[in-house]
Order: structure tokens, then C-alpha cells, then sequence
């Protein structure tokens, strides 16, 4: 059977979203390799030193990958560094056939919250805790509208650390005392409630329906 080694580096790397502006993958140098044997599955790996996913940064990323053309079969895992700690995810799916069963798992191991989750989001100052948990979820087909629709899942969540999780007043409570404030002399708005800190968040979580539940909260 004929055997076929192979790799190549790109200094600097960079990928734009598809349709859109702005950039999806960066990075100074990314190497690839490739591998297969006769009719066997493709296989091989991305490294990249350090780079950033949209706003996410991380380094020390490898992602190993397969590609079976009989069957149509991908699976990907990719690992990195991010903030502090590491994400690790797999993902495996027949695309040669339609809303195929994917499935994906995501593990996280001591990343840091509040950075990751200004990464990710538009959240500013949730909290400042370490983030330790997993998640496994199949769905029909890999589109956001799929996932959404198709997607079930379940998997555990730990944040823990100092100053970790602040619970904030609701706007329209937080109004109300101020409006009582203005009429009463001498009233404060409690400081229980104006912020309560915990120093460890533990949930179940489960994925149904486009909803993401978590059923067990539990502060401490």
C-alpha cells in the first residue's frame, strides 16, 4: 500500500471567518503534518505555539485529526493552554450523510473565568474563579440552527477561588430602593444585597431543547 508522510508551516498563520470580516484563527507559526496508508483513514496534526481564536488566546494548541473518505468519518481533538489552565474537546461525525449523529465532548481544567468568559462574550466583571468541569452533547448535524434544535447533552461544572461569584440586585429591585432612598432619610440599600460572594460553585448541567439547565446549583 502506498504510504504518504507530509507537512507544512505556515509564520505567520491567519484564517478570516467565512462571509464575514475580521479574523477567525491567528497565529506567528503553524505547523501541520499529514499521514495516510492506501485506502486507509487521513490522519494528522495541527500545532500551533501560541495564537488567538477570535478574542480567545491560547498556546501549547495541538489538535489531532482523522478522516476516514469511506465512511465519511471526522474526529477531531484538539487541547490548549487557555488562561491559567486547559481546554481539551473531541469531536466525532459521519459527514457524508444527512443530520448525521455528532458527537463532541469539552473539558475544562483550572481556566480562568473571568477571562475566559470576556473572551467569549460581552460579560464584563462576573466573577474571578476557576473553572473546572465537562460537557458531552450529541446533536443531528453540526449547524448552529442543528445544535439548537437537535442538540442533548449533560455534563458537571466547579467554579472555585477567591472572590468567586457575585450575585447582583435585579434592576427593577435596585430601582425601587433607590426610589425608597430618596423619600426615606437615612435608608441604605442592605449590603447582603447589593453583592453576596461565594467561594465555590457547583452544578450538574443538561442540555435539551436549545436550553441549557443547570438542576442542582449549589453555592457555598
Amino acid at each position: 500500500d502506498l504510504a504518504v508522510h507530509g507537512s507544512a508551516t505556515a509564520a505567520p498563520l491567519g484564517l478570516a471567518r467565512d462571509g464575514e470580516g475580521g479574523t477567525l484563527l491567528s497565529a506567528p507559526t503553524a505547523t501541520a503534518t499529514l499521514e495516510s496508508v492506501g485506502k486507509g483513514p487521513r490522519a494528522g496534526r495541527l500545532t500551533i505555539p501560541s495564537g488567538k481564536l477570535n478574542r480567545l488566546h491560547f498556546e501549547n494548541l495541538r489538535a489531532d485529526w482523522s478522516w476516514d473518505t469511506g465512511k465519511g468519518a471526522l474526529v477531531v481533538a484538539p487541547e490548549a493552554d487557555v488562561y491559567g489552565g486547559r481546554i481539551a474537546a473531541r469531536l466525532e461525525s459521519e459527514l457524508g450523510k444527512a443530520e448525521a449523529l455528532s458527537r463532541a465532548t469539552l473539558e475544562l481544567d483550572g481556566v480562568r473565568g473571568d477571562a475566559l468568559v470576556e473572551a467569549a462574550t460581552t460579560t464584563r466583571n462576573a466573577f474571578a474563579g476557576r473553572i473546572t468541569g465537562r460537557l458531552t452533547l450529541a446533536s443531528r448535524g453540526l449547524s448552529w440552527d442543528a445544535i439548537q434544535r437537535t442538540a442533548r447533552g449533560e455534563g458537571h461544572v466547579t467554579v472555585s477561588g477567591p472572590d468567586l461569584y457575585t450575585v447582583h440586585v435585579k434592576p427593577e429591585v435596585a430601582s425601587m430602593l433607590a426610589t425608597i432612598g430618596k423619600y426615606a432619610a437615612g435608608f441604605l440599600t442592605p449590603p447582603s444585597l447589593e453583592s453576596t460572594k461565594f467561594e465555590r460553585l457547583d452544578t450538574s448541567l443538561r442540555l435539551a431543547d436549545g436550553q441549557l439547565a443547570t438542576p442542582d446549583l449549589t453555592l457555598s
